[in-house]
């Protein structure tokens, strides 16, 4: 490649036909999953017995429209803009002026790592998704990008003095050990890490995604019945022999124990696989995860085989989520994510921090607005919906299944004789909707001060989402019939990536809350992004 300031249009690194490999894989997933599907189809009727010819035919087609959208891409570095060329049939020409770009993340996938090369995402104004990418070129084009983009803003968008944050570990530039000063970036800014996650944080990521009782019966469930398309494919590929081989080991297996200890041995082998495999994909996922935060954004790198960097610039942050399932509230640990103010936007996600260091990148987060908010689920400040709720939502869990079973009884003709077992099919989903209702709605609850809302919610897991009213997007009112009769209503209030609700809480405290949140939406002289 030339010179970045050369002004010459330029390729990227001939690397970058992974990249645009893997994206020609997911946007024609639907057409590679058709030939697949029939393919599978035509071993198992036996009209195809060689399933090789349908993967080679796609792994062509997959790379020639890699290689041909690599051939085809351009970029060029202007002194203040960034131009785009790509399409094989369609052209497309991008241009982005500078001060429309918002953030600068980099992603290294493992070929990026070893040629020592980055994939550039940017993110725009006025756009709900990453708005282009610069697939496998030099660190120094991500740089110099950071460069004039700092350069052309000068202070924090906000405006906002920001303290240092009181887990700030030793300062260091991006991509480097957290020691010395930042001598390595063009702008000359420093990071503080606030954050570092080590092995043992990866297997507690790793066991608080594990959703052990739906693997536990799929897996179950599975076992005896599909045997002809394993054996189909195992036929196309010559490798009858060993799926013989694993049969019989099997049935070796099962005639030397019992029957309940065969199946309590496959459960138990099955469970083990899938902690092992979250925990893996945990470590290749969230390896070395480091946040750090810079005079205007967070930043966050992490990964195993590839790392991926994700920045969010502070004023463009709309809510903050923190997550907790069951199994990492054995760990007492949380997740926290960090949405900006658009959709298909790359969150940042903090996998793993305990409560005190979620509170204390709240305060950091919100700055001198909604001191007192919280995160914490178990926090008593939350204030519960109506009780009224548990019976709306009963309702609805229960009527569809409950009425089911009537329903083609009435219609098969045989309703009449089957009136006990209706009875009890309906008892029984009335009792499961109302537990369900009932866990629910102990779960919710809300609290707001004079710049901003918490609400809390989940069922087995527990979540709770903060954002300032300033950056509300519009709120309305609801009542459904239930609530009326009881004087209550559903505050819904959209953000930009997601819409929030408060259900069955009383009609005239709604009526004021969506009042005196449009009045701050329209007063606040602060930047929304």
């Amino acid at each position: 490649m030339k010179s970045l300031d050369s002004g010459n249009w330029q390729r990227t690194s001939p690397f970058a036909i992974v990249f645009f490999i893997r994206t020609s894989i997911s946007q024609i997933r639907g057409i590679i999953n058709l030939l697949a599907a029939f393919g599978v189809s035509l071993i198992f009727l036996r009209r195809m017995p060689r399933l090789d010819l349908v993967i080679l035919a796609d792994a062509v087609l997959i790379v020639a429209t890699g290689v041909l959208r690599y051939w085809f891409f351009r970029f060029r570095i202007e002194a203040d803009r960034l131009l785009i060329r790509e399409g094989i049939l369609r052209k497309t020409a991008l241009e982005l002026p500078y001060d429309r770009i918002q953030g600068i993340n980099v992603e290294r996938s493992l070929v990026d790592r070893v040629f020592d090369l980055v994939t550039v995402q940017l993110d725009t104004a006025g756009s709900d998704a990453i708005e282009a990418r610069l697939p496998s070129v030099r660190a120094e084009v991500a740089d110099r990008l950071r460069a004039r983009l700092g350069a052309g803003r000068g202070v924090e968008p906000t405006g906002q003095t920001r303290a240092a944050h009181p887990l700030a570990a030793d300062q260091g530039p991006l991509g480097s050990p957290a020691t010395g000063t930042d001598a390595g970036r063009p702008d000359g800014t420093k990071s503080e890490v606030l954050l570092r996650l080590n092995a043992g944080d990866m297997i507690r990521i790793g066991l608080a995604r594990i959703e052990i009782p739906a693997v536990a019966v799929i897996f179950l469930a599975l076992w005896n019945e599909p045997r002809e398309l394993p054996r189909r494919m195992a036929e196309s590929f010559g490798v009858v022999p060993v799926l013989e081989w694993v049969e019989g080991v099997l049935a070796a297996v099962a005639q030397g124990l019992s029957q309940a200890a065969f199946v309590a041995g496959l459960l138990v082998a099955g469970l083990a696989a899938v902690v092992l495999i979250t925990i893996i994909a945990a470590f290749l996922r969230y390896h070395d995860f480091t946040l750090w935060r810079g005079p205007a954004a967070y930043r966050s790198r992490a990964g195993l085989l590839s790392q991926r960097e994700v920045a969010v610039q502070f004023p463009r942050i709309q809510r903050i989520v923190l997550l907790q399932t069951p199994l990492a509230r054995c760990f007492r640990r949380y997740r926290l994510t960090l949405y900006p103010a658009a959709d298909d936007v790359d969150e940042l996600v903090v996998p793993l921090l305990d409560g005190a260091t979620a509170e204390s990148l709240r305060r950091e987060v919100l700055g001198d607005e909604s001191p007192g908010l919280t995160l914490l689920p178990a926090n008593r400040a939350f204030v519960r919906v109506s009780p009224f709720h548990i019976r709306g939502l009963a309702l609805k869990i229960a009527i569809a299944p409950a009425l089911a079973l009537p329903a083609i009884l009435f219609f098969s003709g045989v309703l009449g004789r089957a009136l006990a077992e209706v009875s009890v099919w309906i008892l029984f989903w009335v009792l499961i909707g109302g537990l369900v209702a009932l866990a629910h709605w102990w779960r919710i609850g809300y609290m707001h001060d004079d710049d901003g809302m918490s609400i809390r919610g989940g069922f087995f897991d527990r979540n709770v989402d903060a954002f300032l009213f300033r950056k509300v997007q519009y709120v309305t009112v609801k009542q459904s019939l239930l609530q009326r009769r009881r004087r209550l209503a559903t505050l819904e209030i959209g953000l930009a990536t997601e819409t929030v609700s408060v259900p069955y809480i009383d009609r005239g405290l709604a009526t004021r809350l969506r009042d005196y949140i449009l009045y701050k939406v329209e007063s606040s002289r602060r930047r929304w992004h």
